[in-house]
């Protein structure tokens, strides 16, 4: 009976060559026999070594078959071009990809080409190309920028005491999503625990020394939410739009509102934030009492201090609240934890600024 073809992977490969070559002075037969393949795959294997080593090298280990693409020369120029985009912080996705292969096979006069999903599929196998969550926050940080802003920084709050130094940012709170861990028993599959999109934006405002925490800037989707009665009793700032997201009309709100607050305490103060498309710099043209200085840009992470832990802080505060809620709420008949109307809404501005209120002034 003949022996059933197996195709091996390039690891397997490699290591049955590594096998071979420790077992030094037995005959090939009696390798192969040990290792359970042909006399005459062992020997095609240890002839073509270096290939082998080559391909592994190239497409990984767990690739069975080094096949290159029909099109070697429009591969090439998509994966530099892939790789200026990507060094250059850039997103691409696969519709961007395929557009962009299609663009190249024009230019290079290939006219048998289709950029299709099993064509990206291959592409992406090929060239060890994986779809990664990609995070905005995460842009490489200008080393040289942040010792040369450390380096003014001193001089330019030295005419303002620390209590007059202020830092602002903002942070999404998904204010119904459930904790991304849980305990299980031992062998128990984790399941559910879908990850909710709603959203609110809330703004930090905090000064230098930590004696004072300006009340939370909410934005929320809805002018009069239903769960909410009277929008004036909230211990924040409540503000709207379509998306809940800050916006330069909502910054300049927030601003004109800093603005008379520290005019009607007869007060000058200086305000760090970072610089974004929603915080334009005409926003602070025409304030009298607060001095808004803007980040450098790549330099957020280690120069904002509410970065430092501080709005982490306050959004685990806000989750152990969730479930805190949650569970009184929970129903043992249906086995899971039903919200009547939108209480984590409603919930999430009272226990949100309660988390940030107690926050110690060491903390802050």
């Amino acid at each position: 009976m003949s022996r059933k073809r197996k195709v091996l992977s390039l690891g397997e490969k490699l290591k049955i060559i590594e096998e071979a070559e420790k077992r030094h002075g037995a005959t090939k037969s009696s390798i192969a026999r040990c290792l359970d393949i042909p006399e005459s795959s062992l020997k095609t294997l240890l002839a073509n070594k270096a290939v082998i080593l080559q391909h592994a090298s190239k497409f990984g280990l767990k690739r069975k078959v080094a096949k290159e693409g029909q099109h070697e020369e429009l591969e090439r120029v998509l994966v530099t071009w892939l790789h200026q985009a990507r060094s250059s912080a850039n997103k691409v996705d696969g519709a961007t990809l395929k557009e962009k292969a299609e663009l190249v096979a024009s230019r290079l006069g290939i006219d048998d080409f289709q950029a299709s999903n099993g064509w990206l599929d291959r592409f992406k196998k090929r060239n060890k190309i994986v779809c990664s969550r990609s995070c905005t926050d995460r842009t490489p940080v200008a080393a040289s920028k942040v010792t040369e802003w450390m380096q003014l920084l001193p001089e330019m709050i030295a005419a303002y005491k620390p209590r007059d130094v202020f830092h602002a940012d903002e942070g999404g709170i998904f204010y119904n999503m459930q904790p991304e861990q849980t305990l299980t028993h031992k062998g128990e599959s984790c399941r559910g625990g879908k990850r909710s999109k709603e959203r609110l934006t809330a703004l930090f405002c905090a000064n230098e020394d930590g004696s004072e925490k300006l009340p939370v800037f909410v934005i929320g989707k809805s002018a009069k939410p239903r769960c909410f009665e009277n929008l004036r009793t909230l211990p924040c700032s409540y503000n709207f739009n379509k998306n809940a997201w800050m916006t330069s009309a909502l910054f300049s709100k927030f601003l004109q509102q800093l603005d008379n607050e520290m005019g009607a305490k007869a007060r000058k103060i200086m305000l760090f934030i970072d610089k974004a498309p929603c915080h334009p710099p005409d926003c602070a043209s025409k304030l009298r009492n607060v001095k808004v200085v803007f980040l450098p840009p790549s330099c957020t992470r280690p120069l904002q201090p509410l970065n430092v832990g501080i709005i982490r802080c306050v959004k685990r505060g806000i989750g152990s609240g969730w479930c805190s809620v949650g569970w009184q709420l929970w129903s043992a008949e249906s086995r899971e934890i039903k919200f009547p109307c939108s209480t984590p809404c409603i919930s999430w501005p009272v226990h949100g600024d309660a988390v940030a209120t107690k926050l110690n002034r060491q903390f802050v």
